[in-house]
């Protein structure tokens, strides 16, 4: 997308606008991922999805005002036109995050069932940024992330997993409380109604799993992508032990994933012990 775009005599900063593209397609993402099971993934995620947005972008636009806050009185019209660097873009959608975190606790959802939101929101953000900004650097990473999208958007909800797991139990009850050759048959109803991914508490994708799986994908799936695909001309050479900024945060964003991923499996252990 172009730098600027004019309509008439209107100059919209075509940057804000991909921003403002990016953060509808993270919400439509949202949108179908809910639309799966909104038993269990149900909750206020357009307002989380505005508020972030908005916090994200006045952050990433109005941030180089701390590297150089002499623009505010000596050319404050140039604020209309100009967004910050890369490092408030990070500093925005990190920002974002914590304020979704916060908001989404404070109206009494689960910690793992707003990350798992959250995961989504950013795939489907990411995929539209990169399709619409500098597409012939950026299209290995928007693949990345129409993969990940389409994975987090097909996998089964929890309250899918339990109602077959219920199911399983009560033939498996039914199973028992049968003699002879029906007892042989129903157990081999259920056995093949498990193997066909439909038993047990364990078929399922217990909440934190969108979470963990979008960190590892965008982790290790774009951090392959950057290193054989070409750098866009504004990317800074490699600041840490031949690695990018960006770089960096791909490997943070798996590291995240694994902190997460026994995260749960403590959690889960406790709540067993319990």
């Amino acid at each position: 997308m172009p730098d600027v775009i004019e309509i008439g005599g209107l100059a919209l900063n075509g940057m804000l606008l991909t921003a403002l593209i990016a953060a509808l397609a993270g919400y439509g993402a949202l949108w179908l991922w809910t639309a799966r099971a909104r038993e269990s993934r149900s909750g206020p995620w357009g307002d989380l999805t505005a508020g972030a947005a908005v916090l994200a972008v006045v952050i990433w636009k109005f941030g180089v005002l701390f590297r150089e806050p002499s623009l505010l009185w000596e050319q404050p019209l140039l604020l209309l036109v100009i967004v910050g660097s890369g490092a408030e873009a990070f500093a925005g959608m990190a920002a974002a995050g914590l304020y979704w975190i916060w908001q989404a606790r404070r109206r009494g959802v689960g910690l793992l069932r707003a990350l798992d939101a959250l995961a989504v929101s950013a795939a489907g953000g990411l995929l539209a940024w990169n399709l619409l900004s500098a597409f012939e650097y950026r299209w290995g990473y928007a693949a990345v992330c129409a993969a990940l999208l389409a994975l987090l958007i097909g996998r089964r909800a929890p309250e899918m997993a339990r109602d077959a797991g219920a199911a399983a139990e009560a033939m498996d009850r039914a199973t028992v409380e049968t003699a002879g050759g029906r007892a042989g048959e129903s157990a081999a109803d259920a056995a093949g109604h498990t193997a066909d991914g439909g038993g047990g508490p364990g078929g399922g994708n217990p909440e934190g799993d969108a979470a963990v799986l979008a960190g590892y994908a965008l982790g290790a799936g774009c951090l392959a992508v950057s290193l054989f695909a070409e750098p866009a001309p504004w990317v800074r050479p490699p600041e840490l032990a031949g690695l990018t900024s960006t770089q960096l945060v791909f490997i943070a964003a798996g590291l995240a994933a694994a902190a997460l991923d026994a995260y749960r499996e403590t959690s889960g252990r406790g709540r067993d012990s319990r």
